[in-house]
């Protein structure tokens, strides 16, 4: 049964774990506990369920007869008491219900004519939201500041004052937001209406065009927030690579890297320099796949900069990754630099350890999988992709997941495993004549059909020069993100010649 039809409270029990769970026996019946033997029986048989059984549910010995004749009943009010208790279990865990929670406390406070309290809990609500940049929650926090200052002959014409202005305030950065939050989805939308990848025609560049005014539009409202500029330059740089407008993208990226410098020091949130990170992450990316060593080195040192910023392990220990990353990145792209292979290793291992999400592994599997080819070690570039390919079911890293089956197939030929080569190859071959999205990598794919160990002896310079020719095209007259396919395409084509 698929989840769509599952019932909700089966839904939610089997994404409970099993501090959870524990939880939920535990404090759920402290306040009513007359149901609490038939609930508990109700909730192990469902946690047992592989698929939802109803009709098993109402053969179990430990439920009282009012449940067994009104099931659905008993399973709504089951699923109300595990959300509450849900609730109050991670009542401290996120930001949000910290806020709610003083609320409440505010709410009960006022109501109880505690004002002194009510004031007190207001201003650790106003320092809180301001704290953690709860943007969409800061004008309200506000206005009930703001009902409190009306009608109130007590309060100086300084603290009306300083409070419109944090209203005001408040208020133009929600709009930013919305603004920032627009920019996103039309470019989500864009790719989604081309399936992915967005290709040189009119409409695309028009509306291209649009999304770029709107985020040039985004950085001159969010003058003086850094955060906001970074978030706005990072989508104004992948509409730009994504619609071949590369005519001014060194300009824009030296530019945002001058932002940086005069504004970083008024960040310490990890929050606010995760989102930094990912946009200079992004640029230097960018630069190492186009050949801009400068501009690697340059936005490679300013994610050291904020290294030393962080301050909990996890982030330090995520940033650590995406620096590993880039080194080997630009290693593979550009043999010209200086390199530690036990960089690979240490890549290799933290792929394993289950610190990432896996959507996280494709972009660092495929630099990791060319050096080890590089250095000869080919049953590790075969073995660290093996969970990967296996375990691969987003639609959304169907590019990546191309490339690290070319580089599996080059892989076996370099093993001397020639029929294994071209049953892979044959395989990828077939898969890219069913998708319309990917022309250029069945180009190369053809181009790779056409290698075995008896063309490779005889035919090695006219297939060089097909793959080169193939991947300078799109590299002349692509767009920015059509160019790093290209780059990255003739890099994994080329392995199999050296």
């Amino acid at each position: 049964m698929s989840n769509s039809k599952q019932h909700t409270v089966y839904r939610l029990i089997q994404s409970m774990d099993a501090t959870e769970k524990a939880y939920f026996k535990k404090f759920a019946f402290k306040r009513d506990n007359k149901n609490n033997e038939s609930f508990i029986s109700i909730f192990d048989e469902i946690d047992k369920q592989s698929n939802f059984d109803i009709q098993a549910l109402q053969k179990i010995r430990g439920i009282n007869i009012a449940h067994k004749s009104k099931i659905h009943a008993a399973l709504n009010n089951l699923f109300k008491l595990i959300c509450q208790t849900l609730i109050d279990y991670r009542k401290d865990r996120t930001n949000i219900q910290k806020l709610f929670f003083m609320l409440e406390e505010y709410e009960l406070f006022k109501d109880k004519n505690l004002a002194d309290l009510a004031e007190k809990k207001l201003c650790q609500m106003e320092n809180f939201v301001e704290e953690c940049n709860l943007i969409y929650l800061k004008p309200y926090i506000y206005q009930i500041r703001g009902t409190l200052l009306q009608n109130n002959i007590s309060v100086h014409f300084e603290t009306l004052h300083d409070y419109l202005e944090k209203l005001d305030a408040s208020n133009k950065n929600l709009n930013i937001t919305i603004e920032i939050n627009k920019l996103s989805l039309k470019l989500e939308e864009l790719f989604h209406k081309n399936g992915g990848i967005v290709k040189k025609s009119a409409t695309n560049l028009e509306e291209a065009e649009k999304l770029i005014q709107l985020a040039n539009h985004i950085i001159q409202l969010a003058q003086g927030n850094f955060l906001y500029i970074s978030v706005a330059a990072n989508n104004r740089f992948i509409v730009q690579m994504i619609s071949g407008k590369m005519e001014n993208i060194e300009n824009y990226i030296q530019e945002y890297l001058n932002y940086f410098d005069s504004n970083i020091a008024k960040h310490s949130r990890e929050s606010e320099l995760g989102d930094i990170s990912v946009t200079v992450k992004n640029f230097a990316v960018v630069a190492s796949y186009l050949h801009m060593p400068d501009l690697f080195i340059a936005s490679y040192k300013r994610l050291e900069k904020i290294l030393g910023l962080y301050s909990s392990e996890k982030a330090i220990e995520k940033l650590n990754f995406r620096l590993l990353h880039l080194r080997i990145l630009n290693f593979v792209l550009n043999k010209d630099v200086d390199f530690d292979y036990a960089d690979v290793e240490r890549l290799d291992q933290l792929m394993k350890s289950n610190f990432l999400n896996k959507s996280q592994h494709p972009e660092a599997l495929l630099p990791c999988m060319i050096a080890y080819l590089l250095r000869g070690e080919f049953e590790k570039s075969l073995q660290i992709s093996e969970d990967f390919i296996l375990g691969v079911h987003n639609e959304r890293i169907r590019d990546e997941y191309i490339s690290i089956r070319l580089l599996r197939a080059i892989s076996w030929f370099k093993k001397d495993a020639y029929e294994l080569y071209q049953s892979e190859i044959n395989s990828i071959y077939r898969k890219l004549l069913s998708i319309d999205n990917f022309p250029f990598q069945l180009k190369i794919c053809r181009i790779l059909k056409k290698i075995n160990k008896v063309s490779l002896r005889e035919n090695a310079t006219k297939l060089k020069k097909e793959l080169v020719d193939e991947c300078q095209a799109l590299l002349d007259n692509g767009t920015g993100s059509e160019m790093m396919k290209a780059v990255e395409l003739r890099t994994i084509g080329m392995l199999i010649f050296e």
